[in-house]
C-alpha cells in the first residue's frame, strides 16, 4: 500500500468516521466482495473498503506488531510504544512541550525532518479561538509564509504535537522571523506553544505553490474539519489568482514601456 493510499484511507475513512460519522471523498464500506478474488481488502478505483477482509488483515498485522515488540533487537520500537502509551495515560514524558502546528508543519513528515528523533507525539487536532489564519509572514526568499493574527471572530484549526525541549528549540531555529508564544486551544483549554509573526510584512507578497500544497496536504492528513479545509483552499486559490494578476500586470507594464522606447 503506497503513501497516497494510506493518506486517503486515514483521511477519508478513519478521520471521516471519527470526526464526521461518515466516510469522505466518495468512499464506501461494504461487508465483502461479491466477485473474485474475495480476499481483497479494497477496490481502489471504486473507492470501496471491505470491512471483514480489512479486519482480518488488521488483526494479522497487529499480531505481527505485538510479536515484533518482544524481539530483543527492537529497542526503538519498544521505546516509541512506551512513549505513546505514556502520553495516552497522561504521564509526563520527555516530549512535554505541547506545540500547535497550523501551517506547513501540519505535514508530519516535514516536521520530523526539521526536529529529528524521537517521533513527535500527536495529541490530535485542536482549535484556537480569537485568531485568524493568513499568509502574512515575510520570508527570506521574498515570499509570504503562514501566520496567525488576533481576530475577535476568528478560529484556526491545527494539530498539537508533544515535542521534547530540544526538539522545540530546533524548530525555533528553523522558524526564523517567528516568535514563540503561548496560546490556549480547545478542547481542554490547554496552554500550548506556537510561532507567530507580529510584523505581518508579507501580506502583499506572492506565495509558493509547493508551500501552499504542503499546507493543504497536512490539513487533509490531519483530518481538519471539511469547512475549514475548504476555507483554506479558497484562500489559497484567491492568493494564486492575485499573484497571477500581478504577473500579468507587470508583463503588460514592461510591454508598454518597451513600446514607448521603440517610438
Amino acid at each position: 500500500m503506497g503513501r497516497n493510499t494510506r493518506d486517503e484511507l486515514f483521511n477519508c475513512i478513519r478521520n471521516g468516521i471519527f470526526h464526521d460519522a461518515e466516510t469522505r471523498g466518495g468512499w464506501k464500506i461494504r461487508r465483502g466482495p461479491t466477485d473474485e478474488p474475495k480476499s481483497r481488502v479494497l477496490d481502489w478505483p471504486e473507492r470501496i473498503l471491505y470491512r471483514n477482509n480489512f479486519h482480518l488483515a488488521f488483526s494479522s498485522d497487529f499480531a505481527a506488531y505485538l510479536k515484533k515488540l518482544k524481539e530483543p533487537p527492537e529497542v526503538t520500537l519498544r521505546e516509541n510504544f512506551k512513549t505513546r502509551m505514556d502520553a495516552i495515560a497522561g504521564l509526563k514524558t520527555e516530549q512535554d512541550t505541547l506545540y500547535f502546528a497550523y501551517g506547513s508543519n501540519l505535514d508530519r513528515k516535514r516536521l520530523r525532518e526539521r526536529i529529528g528523533p524521537p517521533e513527535p507525539i500527536r495529541h490530535g487536532m485542536h482549535a484556537l479561538w480569537g485568531w485568524s489564519f493568513e499568509f502574512s509572514k515575510e520570508s527570506n526568499d521574498g515570499t509570504a509564509k503562514a501566520n496567525i493574527v488576533r481576530h475577535s471572530r476568528g478560529m484556526v484549526w491545527g494539530c498539537v504535537y508533544g515535542l521534547s525541549s530540544e526538539q522545540f528549540l530546533k524548530l525555533g531555529n528553523e522558524e526564523k522571523g517567528y516568535t514563540a508564544c503561548d496560546v490556549t486551544v480547545w478542547p481542554g483549554n490547554e496552554k500550548v506553544r506556537t510561532f507567530i509573526d507580529n510584523e505581518c510584512h508579507g501580506r502583499a507578497l506572492p506565495v509558493k505553490k509547493c508551500y501552499m500544497r504542503r499546507i493543504l496536504l497536512g490539513a487533509n492528513c490531519q483530518g481538519l474539519p471539511g469547512e475549514y479545509r475548504n476555507r483554506l483552499w479558497n484562500m489559497v486559490r484567491a492568493r494564486l489568482e492575485r499573484c497571477q494578476t500581478e504577473i500579468r500586470r507587470n508583463q503588460l507594464c514592461r510591454s508598454t514601456q518597451a513600446c514607448g522606447t521603440d517610438r
